[in-house]
Parts: C-alpha cells; structure tokens; sequence
C-alpha cells in the first residue's frame, strides 16, 4: 500500500523571462517609428471636374466683351490641340481660333511659352474667360500636364485661365 495512497509533488523550478532584451528592442523601434512617418509630405494640385449644363438664353444678349468662353486643350505626345467653346459663338467663329501646336520633347520652357501665348490672345479677346479644359492623351508624362497647367494659368504676371479642369476624353454621341 505504499504506492498506492502516495502522491509524488513535482516541483517546478521557478523560471524567469529575461524581458530586457525586448524592452531595449521597442526602446529603439518605437521612436525610429515616430520619425520615419514626418518623412511623407503629399501635394495636390487643385483642380475640377467639367460638369456639362444647359445654356442661359439671358447670356446670348450680352456685349462680346461679357462673353465668357471655355478655352479646351486635348494634350497628346506629339502636339496641343487648341479650341475654344462657347453657346454664345457661332460655329464659324470657334473654328477661327482653333490652333495646333507643336509640341517638343526637350523644351519645356519653349512648349510652355507657346501655350501662354496663344491662350493669351484667346484671354484679350474674352477677358471676363477663366476655364480652361485640360485632356491629356494616354502617351502624356505628368510633367507636361503641370507644365501645360502652369502655362495656362499665367503669363508673367498676367493671370488667363485660373480654373484648370482634367478631364478625360468626351466624345460626343
């Protein structure tokens, strides 16, 4: 009967996690952490959306001076395509201001002054205009969208089109 009514206590030996190594590993990590995130600054270039609306009859009766336009650039790889839009022009006169220009790889500066001026005289003849329709060809690279909306927006000190609006290709059906 000795091995019976007996009962055998084991004992476990105290064990003891060293967590210093732990804590030294999150001391270091936690503030890495903390200054790796003020690294991301994001910008945004502000734009909108075209919204497609009924003309006004009242704007039909008003002064060439207080007509208001909508300049339209259709952006590809090889040229700009410039037109103008407008319910209160006839189509004889929106078809005298259409222009094609060319577009070169390299120069940036030289593209850029040529959109300007040609938008230029779009603004001196309708000054009261501020939209400009921007369509970038699938082939164009982000620097010449900035580049053409840069152009767009100013020449010098001359403000022309401040409202810049992207949008995709629209065909009319």
């Amino acid at each position: 009967m000795s091995g019976l009514g007996e009962r055998r206590q084991f004992s476990d030996p105290e064990i003891e996690i060293n967590m210093v190594p732990i804590m030294n590993m999150f001391l270091v990590l936690i503030p890495f952490l903390l200054m790796s995130s003020s690294f991301l600054h994001l910008k945004a270039i502000d734009t909108s959306v075209p919204v497609r609306a009924v003309p006004d009859a009242s704007l039909e009766q008003e002064k060439k001076s207080d007509i208001v336009v909508t300049a339209v650039i259709k952006l590809n790889y090889t040229g700009v395509d410039l037109s103008i839009t407008s319910a209160e022009l006839s189509e004889a006169q929106l078809s005298a201001l259409d222009m094609k220009i060319e577009w070169s790889k390299d120069a940036s500066d030289k593209n850029k002054q040529k959109i300007a001026v040609a938008l230029k005289q779009i603004k001196d003849q309708y000054p009261k205009s501020t939209t400009l329709i921007l369509s970038p060809g699938d082939d164009v690279l982000y620097e010449d969208i900035v580049t053409v909306m840069d152009a767009a927006r100013k020449i010098e000190e001359e403000v022309l089109f401040p409202v810049v609006v992207i949008s995709g290709e629209v065909s009319a059906s």
